[in-house]
C-alpha cells in the first residue's frame, strides 16, 4: 500500500511538472525563424534595433496576458542600413508568467520584432515566439536586410 502511495504523488508532481516542460520542444530561438513567424502573420511588423524602457507597472492585457507599458528608441532595420534614431509608445505583451520572460525586453540594446497597434508598438514575448535578440550583431542584421522586401 506504501508504494501506491508513492506511486500516486510521484505521478502527481510528475504530471503538475509537465506543462513547464514543454517549453523544452520549442525550436532553438533565430532571427530568420522570428522573421518568417513575423512575415506570415497578417499584422504589420517592423523590425528594429534599439531600447525598450519600462514605464511603469504592468497591467492585464488580453486574456492570459500582461501588459508592460514601455517606451521605444531605436533604428528601424532597412535594407541598407538602419533608419533615423526615433521613440515610440510601446507595449510588451507578455503571456509567460515568469517575471525571467519580459526581462530580456528591457536588457540592453536589442533586436525586436514589432507589430504595429494603432500608433503603437507591441513586443510580444512568450511561448514558443521569439521576438527579441539581446546585443545583436552584423549577421542579425544582415539575416533581417536580406529578407526585407
Amino acid at each position: 500500500m506504501h508504494f501506491g502511495a508513492v506511486f500516486l504523488a510521484t505521478f502527481a508532481l510528475s504530471t503538475a511538472l509537465a506543462h513547464p516542460a514543454r517549453a523544452l520542444t520549442c525550436p532553438w530561438p533565430n532571427v530568420a525563424l522570428s522573421f518568417s513567424q513575423a512575415d506570415a502573420r497578417p499584422e504589420f511588423f517592423v523590425v528594429a534595433v534599439g531600447r525598450l524602457e519600462r514605464l511603469g507597472e504592468p497591467v492585464p492585457g488580453a486574456v492570459g496576458r500582461m501588459e508592460y507599458p514601455a517606451m521605444f528608441l531605436g533604428s528601424i532595420v532597412m535594407r541598407d542600413g538602419l533608419g533615423p534614431l526615433h521613440y515610440a509608445q510601446a507595449v510588451v505583451s507578455s503571456s509567460c508568467g515568469a517575471p525571467s520572460c519580459v526581462e530580456m525586453a528591457f536588457s540592453d540594446e536589442a533586436l525586436f520584432f514589432l507589430r504595429r497597434h494603432g500608433d503603437q508598438l507591441v513586443l510580444e514575448v512568450g511561448g514558443c515566439t521569439s521576438f527579441v535578440f539581446a546585443n545583436p550583431g552584423e549577421a542579425e542584421l544582415r539575416i533581417v536586410r536580406d529578407r526585407l522586401r
